[in-house]
């Protein structure tokens, strides 16, 4: 007969391994002299369409293969800007990141954008900033999208 405390010895394994299978987002981020570094499920958009101008702030509508996105963005009009969405609770699946229309819920994420003429061989910690927009990016993705996390210094 197994012991009560090789019972529970395997109960705690189970649950380890049961919440490793849902791990949300970088349980790792930390806070550095460079900035927050933290892992995102980085999905480069494209610019659609551009509304409500405003001195300070546009409505800008992003579209990618699986979902659009529109947001306000702050700040200074965006000139020869290249754009992505780091996705912050993204599933963890080893060392990719993905969304899924499983989950019920819209994922949450930041608007990220790059100089669009910036080497491709730059870093990403390098190539990409946040900007700031009025509201939280949220994302309801029709479809599974899978990507290799990135690393960032926001």
């Amino acid at each position: 007969p197994r012991s009560y405390a090789a019972e529970c010895i395997q109960i705690s394994r189970n649950a380890a391994i049961q919440a490793a299978k849902h791990e949300i987002g970088d349980r790792r981020f930390a806070l550095t002299n460079h900035g927050l570094e933290i892992r995102v499920l980085l999905l480069v958009v494209g610019v659609e369409d551009i509304s409500e101008k405003l001195p300070d702030s546009r409505c800008l509508s992003f579209k990618h293969d699986y979902f659009k996105v529109k947001v306000t963005h702050i700040g200074p009009e965006p000139h020869n800007k290249s754009w992505a969405i780091g996705v912050l609770d993204y599933c963890v699946d080893g060392e990719e990141g993905n969304i899924d229309r499983s989950r019920g819920t819209p994922f949450t994420g930041f608007l990220l954008s790059s100089n669009a003429d910036a080497s491709p061989h730059l870093k990403a910690t390098s190539k990409w900033k946040k900007e700031m927009t009025k509201e939280v990016v949220t994302i309801d993705s029709p479809d599974h999208v899978q990507e290799r996390l990135t690393l960032l210094y926001l």
